[in-house]
């Protein structure tokens, strides 16, 4: 797939996001009514499995749906946001946060978030894997030290919950000599 061709691919309407288009005011999709919802932390949100999409595999990308919220939730599984285009905003444990394009967010499992309505203009793909893929191998070809790995390691001992973090571009937007933009990391 060229370069433009991703582009045509991320950015035309699917069915779903059509559907939003018309509703007046935006309703929920239909397919909240098979997701479970649990009570967690003393709230009600929805459980995602993702058991349909990782049947037979351990990690799928997937775009999400613009111009719908996207409600409470909790995941069984490790989750990274990035922002393709635009702009995103994620409730994260009741926190309101900020990213934009070029940004990464990894959660844990059961961590609470929600994503608010995303516009023409915002692209936000997700990876969603299993712990299980994350094996001890994966981790020390990783390295042994580093934020990301220690909440990857901590992410798989742990039973989840752990403090999601956010790679953000750093203030002024500076480039280093080879043209990459500087990034620093968040912990939410």
């Amino acid at each position: 797939m060229t370069n433009q061709q991703l582009e045509i691919f991320l950015f035309q309407y699917t069915e779903s996001e059509q559907r939003h288009l018309r509703e007046q005011p935006p309703q929920l999709s239909p397919r909240y009514r098979n997701i479970p919802k649990v009570v967690y932390n003393g709230r009600e949100m929805y459980q995602f499995n993702f058991g349909s999409l990782l049947k037979n595999r351990s990690v799928c990308v997937n775009k999400e749906s613009r111009f719908t919220v996207i409600p409470e939730h909790i995941h069984s599984v490790i989750e990274f946001l990035y922002v393709y285009s635009g702009r995103c905003t994620q409730i994260i444990n009741g926190q309101s946060i900020q990213m934009a394009q070029g940004d990464i967010c990894m959660l844990d499992t059961h961590v609470p978030h929600s994503i608010q309505p995303l516009g023409k203009n915002d692209i936000v793909i997700t990876i969603e894997m299993k712990k299980e893929y994350l094996t001890q191998g994966f981790l020390q070809r990783l390295g042994n030290n580093g934020i990301i790995n220690g909440f990857l390691i901590n992410a798989l001992s742990s039973g989840g919950g752990s403090r999601p973090i956010s790679i953000v571009p750093q203030p002024g937007g500076n480039a280093d000599p080879c043209g990459h933009s500087k990034h620093s990391l968040r912990i939410l």
